[in-house]
């Protein structure tokens, strides 16, 4: 019988350190490969994200250009931009176009120029937003010094040493540029319930005056003195039965001071638009101020400003938004008549 060969066994301690061994280079490249493929997973969550985001951008910046093409050849009646089916309201009324992005445009007539807005107007509008008498007071003192060019303080006011006292950039002493503006201000900043509501959706810095309450939302229209918010509810419900609104209404309704001459009342839209625009997947919206100039030189329109708005607090459901509809073809046969655009130019 043959003998078994000899066969040296390693010693059970050295055994048990090369399975560590193995079993600790084992964890090792699983750690390694977990941590590699998660960072490819997340690296590719971002592209996603960002490459959406893009996508989002550029369907919202596709439909500024088709707004601004309208502006430029479609004409601006009382009823809106445009004509029969092709009619876009400027009452601030969402549409969505195929890409999912959306639309707002909105007469500057129908909101609130916040740099030559008079004090009146501004005391009934913040007044309505549930804000004191003292802070009112405070809050028209600060928006005065901030446009005047002097470096007086008034009663409520606040100048050059109360910005640096709160780490502020100084009053430019100059009318308001954009409605921004007013969040940087002492007092005016604190109003924080008072931005959440949406208040400066109704605010716009345009050149031109008139008030248009066929674009106007009833809390614009209420800031209006001698107006309450159910008349203004009222003026609202009168031109959904499709009636153009006029100072004539106003005083049906007992608001005195709206007609004669120099009423501020104004039936035509402006020439200055604001276009808001949303995109799903964007957490923000872009407001620009455009200013059409059909006779210049340089351009058939002129944008006044751009801001990042922020979007409503209350959910657009895109199910219940109305489709743009078609840009009617070819351009008008002749432009409106400057009779049309009313006794305050624009």
């Amino acid at each position: 019988m043959a003998a078994k060969p000899f066969v040296r066994r390693a010693p059970r301690a050295q055994r048990g350190f090369v399975l560590a061994l193995t079993m600790a280079v084992l964890v090792a490249v699983m750690i390694v490969a977990t941590y590699y493929a998660e960072s490819v997973r997340i690296a590719l969550q971002t592209a996603q994200t960002f490459d959406a985001q893009v996508r989002a951008q550029e369907a919202m910046f596709n439909l500024r250009a088709e707004a601004l093409l309208r502006m430029a050849t479609d004409i601006r009646s009382p009823e809106g931009l445009g004509a029969g089916a092709g009619l876009v309201r400027l009452d601030g009324r969402p549409y969505k176009d195929d890409a999912g992005a959306i639309l707002q445009l909105r007469d500057t007539r129908g909101m609130l120029n916040a740099a030559k807005l008079p004090p009146l107007w501004w005391r009934t509008l913040l007044h309505n937003n549930g804000l004191a008498d003292a802070t009112i007071d405070a809050m028209l003192d600060i928006l005065a010094d901030y446009q005047d060019a002097d470096s007086l303080r008034r009663l409520n006011g606040a100048e050059a040493d109360d910005y640096a006292a709160l780490g502020l950039p100084p009053p430019r002493n100059a009318q308001l540029v954009t409605p921004a503006e007013l969040r940087a201000m002492p007092v005016w900043r604190d109003q924080k319930a008072l931005w959440d509501s949406g208040f400066a959706d109704s605010l716009v810095v345009t050149p031109y005056l008139g008030f248009n309450p066929n674009t106007a939302s009833w809390q614009v229209i209420s800031a209006m003195p001698g107006v309450t918010p159910e008349i203004a509810k009222s003026i609202v419900a009168l031109r959904e039965t499709g009636r153009l609104v006029g100072a004539a209404d106003f005083a049906a309704l007992g608001v005195g001071g709206i007609g004669g001459i120099y009423s501020p009342v104004s039936s035509y839209p402006s020439d200055t638009l604001v276009l808001t625009l949303w995109a799903p997947g964007v957490a923000w919206g872009a407001r620009s101020v455009v200013m059409l100039t059909p006779s210049s030189l340089y351009g058939p329109w002129r944008i006044l400003y751009v801001e990042r708005v922020e979007k409503p607090r209350e959910a657009i459901d895109p199910a219940k938004i109305t489709k743009l509809p078609e840009r009617a073809s070819g351009l008008p046969e002749s432009p409106p008549s400057p009779g049309l655009f009313g006794p305050f130019g624009g």
